[in-house]
């Protein structure tokens, strides 16, 4: 026989990530492991901030400016302007989210979390 039938019931990332997790989440992986996915999925079921890397204008904005002030000579000084200078950023970014969330639901109190995810996704609102 080619193949084998197993009575294991096959767990999805997202059913077990929604299980354990209910604070920040953070997925990690190689190319075609199933992150995006797994994020679609959770953000149908609960409000999250969706960053994509390579599509958001607002990551690509994010990663040119932290470029920019990349020190050219390294110390403890550097390190650390570096350091707060790219948490600041970070954090305005986190902060816009959260204040257009915030303006969202203050607008429409039924907001949906899938309504939140394809705001997130939409290149003509960032």
């Amino acid at each position: 026989m080619f193949f084998e039938i197993l009575d294991d019931k096959i767990e999805l990332p997202y059913k077990k990530l929604k299980a354990v997790s209910s604070g920040p989440t953070v997925l990690i992986g190689v190319s075609g492991c199933g992150k995006t996915a797994t994020c679609y999925h959770l953000c149908r079921t609960r409000f999250a901030l969706y960053f994509d890397c390579y599509a958001s204008n607002n990551m690509m904005y994010l990663l040119q400016k932290i470029a920019q002030i990349v020190p050219t000579e390294k110390s403890e000084e550097t390190q650390w302007q570096f350091e707060n200078k790219t948490r600041h950023y970070i954090s305005c970014l986190l902060l816009s989210r959260l204040l257009v969330l915030d303006y969202l639901l203050s607008k429409d109190p039924l907001l949906c979390s899938f309504d939140w995810l394809k705001y997130q996704l939409s290149s003509r609102t960032e």
